[in-house]
């Protein structure tokens, strides 16, 4: 769970970095318009993708050695793996989300409104 925390935090400053130097170059000036709909978009993405990981069947090449029995406990084995990967990547996703709003939340404490 610390892991993909870290690696949560760090895509969303990596994502936060290309939207501001976007911002820079489209506009001109610094801005921050562009930041959190990145963000966002991104968690959106891999929480998608995340799911369809989970979702989507696994399949297993037949090979020479391949019965009936074997081919149960190797699709068992690649199923339980699809699951674990598809949640962490949904819990990846769900966290840039989390960590993007809270951002955003501390940032519009921090910079008052004109």
């Amino acid at each position: 769970m610390k892991k993909t925390f870290i690696i949560s935090l760090q895509l969303v400053l990596l994502i936060s970095v290309l939207a501001i130097a976007y911002g820079f170059i489209r506009q001109g000036s610094f801005t921050l318009a562009y930041v959190v709909n990145a963000c966002l978009f991104t968690g959106a993405f891999i929480t998608f993708i995340g799911l369809l990981v989970k979702l989507f069947p696994a399949f297993i090449k037949f090979g020479k050695l391949t019965d009936h029995t074997t081919y149960v406990e190797r699709s068992a084995d690649k199923r339980l793996e699809r699951q674990e990967k598809g949640n962490s990547l949904l819990f990846m996703g769900l966290l840039v989300i989390f960590i993007t709003g809270f951002i955003q939340f501390v940032l519009a404490v921090l910079i008052p409104a004109s």
